[in-house]
């Protein structure tokens, strides 16, 4: 293990390390507050003006009981703060979680542009060896072959200033039962060294098993894969439904049969 690794571990461990997530959508602001809940000092990134406002007068506009619940006092108690402005956000941070949207364009392809420009701006930032953990959904191998080319551009190398995770947002946005503190977390790093510091970072901020696997583009996968068995189930059951109804068969008495 080298120092950078060590004195992250520490940090980690002791809570003394200064959090940044970028992006306070569904997925940011739970994980923001999650982090500050865990004892973390917590900074939040949005280019909407909107957002940064209503974070940093406390409230919670996304739905989600465990952040609307716990928000306003961690904002009170200065535990939480989120500003427009990436260096400000990331300059002094010591973690930062990349939680971008990464919508389809008009030809149904990912559009990177935001996760893109994240990564051109964090290599501007880099006054501390920072865990850099992208959530945003992509495709396998964006995090290798994308944002890891960007984030090294001005000489930055991993290891030395930078370790490098990607965790898949799993949120299922306005369940109440499961959140993000209660969902397993899939965690991938470019070596092993990424990937020991990303597992233990989720491990002090979920209730939740850390599953760790060999690189980030198997992390990638898993999420790809989760959302096609969704898809592929949702498309199943429509299917049926129209066949049972034609049937003239209760649709939903035999699932809940079928479920015993």
């Amino acid at each position: 293990m080298n120092e950078n690794t060590a004195v992250s571990l520490d940090k980690i461990r002791s809570k003394t390390a200064n959090v940044c997530v970028v992006g306070l959508g569904y997925v940011g602001v739970p994980l923001a507050v999650a982090s500050a809940q865990a004892g973390f000092r917590v900074i939040g990134v949005d280019v909407e003006k909107d957002k940064v406002s209503m974070i940093n007068k406390g409230v919670c506009y996304v739905e989600d009981a465990y952040s609307e619940k716990h928000l306003p006092e961690l904002v009170r108690t200065g535990s939480i703060s989120a500003t427009e402005s990436l260096s400000e956000g990331a300059n002094g941070s010591d973690i930062v979680i990349v939680c971008v949207p990464t919508p389809l364009n008009d030809k149904g392809e990912p559009d990177l542009s935001f996760l893109r420009s994240v990564a051109r701006d964090l290599s501007k930032n880099f006054s501390r060896f920072k865990l850099v953990i992208v959530e945003s959904t992509s495709f396998p191998g964006t995090t290798t072959d994308i944002f890891q080319p960007l984030l090294e551009r001005n000489g930055r190398k991993p290891g030395r200033d930078f370790a490098l995770v990607y965790s898949p947002e799993r949120i299922d946005y306005g369940n109440a039962k499961f959140g993000v503190r209660n969902i397993p977390k899939v965690v991938g790093g470019i070596n092993a060294e990424s990937t020991q510091l990303g597992a233990e970072f989720y491990k002090a901020i979920l209730d939740a098993p850390v599953v760790t696997v060999g690189s980030p583009s198997v992390a990638e996968a898993t999420k790809m894969l989760e959302n096609i068995f969704r898809y592929v189930n949702i498309a199943l059951v429509n299917e049926l439904a129209v066949l049972h109804e034609i049937l003239g068969v209760d649709f939903i008495e035999a699932i809940n049969a079928a479920a015993t």
